[in-house]
C-alpha cells in the first residue's frame, strides 16, 4: 500500500511487483494481483488525448480538388486524410 500511494495510485501491479522486487521481497506477480484485487486498487489510467469540442456545426466545404490530382511540378495540390479524428454526431 506504501508503494501504491507513495507513486500516486498510478502503478499497476506488474510495476508494484518490480518495485516490491527492488527493496527485496519476493513475491510473484499473480500474488501482487489478488492483493490488489482484494484491496479494492488499481492503477489510475490517465487519457493522453483530450479532443475538445467547439460545440458549432461543420459547414460543408466545396471540392476545390474535384477529384484532379495530377499536377505539373512540386507543392501545386496537397491533400490529406483526417479519418483519425474520432467524431461524436456528424460522421
Amino acid at each position: 500500500m506504501a508503494i501504491y500511494y507513495d507513486i500516486k495510485r498510478r502503478y499497476g501491479a506488474p510495476k508494484i511487483h518490480h518495485e516490491l522486487l527492488e527493496i527485496g521481497w519476493n513475491v510473484r506477480l499473480k500474488r501482487v494481483q489478488r492483493r490488489m484485487a482484494k484491496l479494492g486498487i488499481h492503477s489510475i489510467v490517465i487519457k493522453k488525448y483530450r479532443h475538445f469540442s467547439a460545440h458549432k456545426s461543420v459547414a460543408e466545404k466545396e471540392n476545390m480538388m474535384k477529384q484532379e490530382f495530377t499536377a505539373t511540378g512540386i507543392n501545386q495540390k496537397w491533400c490529406t486524410d483526417i479519418t483519425y479524428i474520432h467524431t461524436q454526431k456528424e460522421g
